[in-house]
């Protein structure tokens, strides 16, 4: 007889459990298959995660309201099935996940490192070398070549360069929080300049929206004029944007000519050529 009380006492308190536990794996299922969708479509991160919560509520709140419905029935179904669809779904809704969203990501963390050999790892060292964010000393840097600098460092030599040619200079960029300007130069008159820097390799030209960041930031600097310079060149479109926006632009072999002229920029070798800076 107690034996049958305890069974019916189990059918009772988890069939309605496993019908939640059923209604929430199948929200997770579904959003599984939806949010891989819209992250692949280019939607943002934080909608998938409302889809989830939103899925979960409305499967709460159906539970909630129809609880005494489920209770009635519970004592038709058989748990040990409905326990089994749940261990079911559980594994499916593990599965899918890990296809559709755990996936690509793993992959790209397991992405073996390229491995580059002779000029190309020599300048790779060059590279982390000087992503540890110290700048050198002023002469060390006179002596140095366009591939050789950081991007702080290559900030720091403009701004020796504007000081000699009679410019008031600001460094507003140091530790790479310039919002879009790197220096502010203000001439004999007290006309200011925003200076945008980057120090790229040829192929990595300047896109348009560092042009764009360069105009919206020069506001907050009051500065009435903006200079981007660059060791590599502009886009088409960042150059067409230079131009509505009167951005002048100094671009590779420029560059070179001005330090050059300038006569204390003497880098060792006869190039001052960009070699792999990104």
């Amino acid at each position: 007889m107690f034996d049958g009380v305890g069974d019916t006492l189990n059918q009772s308190l988890l069939a309605p459990l496993l019908v939640l536990m059923m209604g929430m794996l199948t929200v997770f299922m579904v959003w599984g298959v939806v949010y891989s969708v819209l992250v692949r479509i280019g939607f943002p991160d934080i909608l998938g995660r409302l889809l989830l919560l939103a899925g979960v509520v409305f499967v709460f709140y159906q539970y909630i309201m129809n609880i005494e419905t489920i209770g009635e029935l519970a004592s038709a179904w058989n748990v040990k099935v409905l326990a089994g669809i749940v261990i079911g779904q559980f594994v499916v809704s593990v599965i899918l996940v890990q296809l559709l969203i755990g996936g690509p990501s793993k992959k790209q963390a397991r992405k073996k490192p390229v491995q580059r050999s002779g000029r190309a790892a020599a300048s790779g060292k060059r590279q982390a070398k000087r992503n540890t964010g110290a700048v050198r000393a002023d002469d060390i840097l006179l002596r140095c070549s366009f591939e050789e600098l950081s991007g702080a460092e290559f900030e720091r030599l403009l701004t020796l360069y504007f000081k000699d040619q009679g410019f008031a200079v600001q460094e507003v960029g140091v530790g790479g929080r310039d919002g879009g300007v790197d220096l502010v130069i203000k001439d004999r008159r007290g006309e200011k300049t925003a200076v945008q820097a980057k120090c790229y390799a040829e192929h990595n030209k300047v896109g348009v929206q560092i042009v764009r960041e360069l105009v919206a930031a020069k506001r907050n600097h009051d500065c009435i004029l903006s200079m981007l310079v660059t060791t590599s060149d502009l886009t088409r479109d960042a150059r067409r944007e230079a131009e509505q926006f009167k951005v002048d632009y100094w671009h590779g072999g420029m560059v070179e000519s001005k330090l050059r002229a300038w006569g204390k920029w003497q880098p060792k070798g006869s190039s001052a050529k960009v070699g792999s800076r990104a």
